[in-house]
C-alpha cells in the first residue's frame, strides 16, 4: 500500500527491487532468532544491535514484517538514531547491500 503511494517518485526498476524486497522473506522461517543469526552472520551487525534491527522492523513506521523490505527499514530505523555518523554510514551501507541482494 505504501509503495504505492510513492510509486510515482520512483523508477520502474527501483519499484521493482522494492516490491521483490516486500514480498521475499528474510528467513525461510521468519523467526527472530534466525533473523538475528542472519544479520550477524552475512551483513556483519553486532550482536548487541541485532535485536534492536528487528525491534525495528515492527515499529508503526515500518511495515512490520520480516520481509527484505522489513528488515531494511528496520535498520535504517536503527541507523537514524545513531548519534555517530559512522555507524550510520555502516548500517545504511548493509541496508543497501541487502536490498541490492534481493534484486
Amino acid at each position: 500500500r505504501e509503495l504505492r503511494t510513492i510509486s510515482n517518485q520512483l523508477l520502474p526498476e527501483e519499484y521493482a527491487v522494492i516490491e521483490k524486497a516486500a514480498r521475499t522473506p528474510f528467513t525461510r522461517d521468519g523467526s527472530p532468532d534466525e533473523a538475528g543469526k542472519r544479520l550477524q552472520r552475512e551483513f556483519g551487525i553486532p550482536k548487541a544491535l541485532a535485536p534492536e534491527v528487528l525491534k525495528a522492523v515492527h515499529l508503526p513506521e515500518n511495515p512490520g514484517e520480516m520481509t527484505v523490505w522489513g528488515v531494511v527499514n528496520g535498520i535504517t530505523s536503527v541507523a537514524k538514531g545513531m548519534a555517530y555518523a559512522e555507524g550510520k554510514t555502516q548500517l545504511a551501507s548493509v541496508a543497501g547491500e541487502l536490498l541490492a541482494n534481493a534484486k
